[in-house]
């Protein structure tokens, strides 16, 4: 791909409404966007393009993760899928995203792109439709304007989420594990403490998990 077509294409492209809530973190997130074009050798034509974007929760990066980001992009992608990789590789190494573009509706209206913009960014706002973007960009270019559009979410996004997943010790599988015994050591014992039988499991899971001697009290004064 020619580095200055792709320059070219991203300086015509502009976000006239960005979604008003950043990508979840533990969850699905679907962004509804618009995406006009002028039609080549048509004036007081516009092309816009409806669809959503269907962004999967982040999990922790898998080494053969980074092809497989984008799908629904167009057959005309690929081109523009490695430049992304390489140009964006900051936000893209840590946290593995994955998107899918389901395009919905494209059809040519005897109108001015931004225009156009205009009467739908007041329509979204008027609903106070949150998760919905605006965005004028090349008509031979939108893959790369959509695929640009969800890279910036992601940037905006990371911060909070890779915060989020490290208050949950998500990047240290012996952490979480650690808790998760705990938790479950402490369900026990309250448990225990109202049916004996339970006693002797307890004893069974502190045996296991090496726990014993720093709950051996406790563990006693249940037989008390």
């Amino acid at each position: 791909m020619d580095q200055l077509k792709i320059l070219k294409i991203l300086e015509r492209t502009r976000l006239l409404r960005p979604p008003r809530r950043l990508l979840a973190t533990f969850g699905d997130t679907e962004i509804r966007y618009y995406l006009l074009s002028d039609v080549e050798d048509l004036a007081d034509r516009c092309r816009i393009r409806e669809g959503k974007i269907l962004a999967h929760k982040p999990k922790i990066l898998t080494l053969d993760a980074l092809q497989k980001r984008f799908s629904g992009f167009g057959s005309d992608a690929r081109e523009y899928v490695n430049w992304i990789l390489e140009a964006y590789h900051d936000v893209l190494r840590v946290l593995e995203y994955n998107f899918k573009n389901q395009m919905e509706t494209t059809k040519v209206l005897r109108q001015d792109p931004k225009i156009l913009a205009e009467k739908i960014q007041k329509d979204l706002d008027g609903k106070q439709t949150s998760q919905a973007a605006v965005l004028l960009c090349p008509d031979a270019g939108w893959q790369l304007a959509l695929m640009k559009f969800v890279i910036d979410e992601i940037r905006r996004s990371y911060p909070t989420q890779l915060r989020e997943m490290e208050e949950r010790d998500l990047f240290n599988p012996q952490v979480r594990e650690e808790k998760t015994r705990r938790q479950e050591i402490e369900g026990l014992f309250k448990a225990a403490s109202q049916d004996r039988f339970v006693i002797k499991t307890l004893g069974e899971k502190l045996n296991r998990y090496g726990l014993f001697q720093e709950y051996e009290d406790r563990f006693f004064s249940l037989l008390s």
